[in-house]
């Protein structure tokens, strides 16, 4: 705990003639939560009374109370701010694997449906055309899920069955 008398700094900054004038005494009270100063509450005083041991106890006990109290929101603050990165991260990740590469495959198929067209090979033509047709309404079910639930639907038969629907699709497209 810090007295301060010399008030002039203070009534520079605050108009109203309150430092010098009603306030006659400064008690400056640290906020601090182990060994580590976080802030500081000021006390104005109108007269030249000291605080007693027993006063200037319980100050400091509030004191490391509110440095506790701060020290908990900027944790909480943290926290949140690392929930919402992990949440966009997440995202992110559900966009890359469930939209990203099936427009990736898309891309990939364009090409050999354009060569099938211009050698007009019908059978090749309606094959590639089916995989893109397929692949833009997986994209589209795709984001629709991640858009509603922020994160895709789990198969309910299971992942054995989800890799097995995988693995069929993609010998299908192969």
């Amino acid at each position: 705990l810090v007295w301060a008398s010399d008030l002039e700094a203070c009534a520079r900054h605050s108009p109203g003639g309150f430092f010098g004038e009603g306030c006659q005494r400064l008690l400056a009270v640290p906020l601090r939560h182990r060994g580590r100063t976080l802030g500081v509450y000021n006390l104005f005083f109108d007269d030249e009374a000291q605080a007693g041991p027993d006063i200037t106890a319980v100050l400091r006990s509030v004191g490391e109370l509110l440095g506790l109290a701060l020290h908990n929101a900027r944790l909480e603050r943290e926290h949140l701010r690392a929930a919402v990165l992990h949440e966009r991260q997440m995202l992110a990740n559900e966009v890359h694997d469930a939209v990203a590469q099936t427009l990736y495959y898309m891309k990939m198929r364009l090409p050999l449906l354009h060569d099938a067209m211009l050698q007009h090979d019908d059978e090749r033509s309606l094959k590639y055309h089916a995989d893109l047709r397929q692949a833009v309404s997986d994209a589209h079910a795709s984001l629709r899920e991640i858009l509603t639930h922020f994160r895709t639907r789990m198969d309910p038969k299971g992942l054995l069955h989800a890799l097995q629907a995988l693995q069929a699709a993609y010998h299908d497209r192969s």
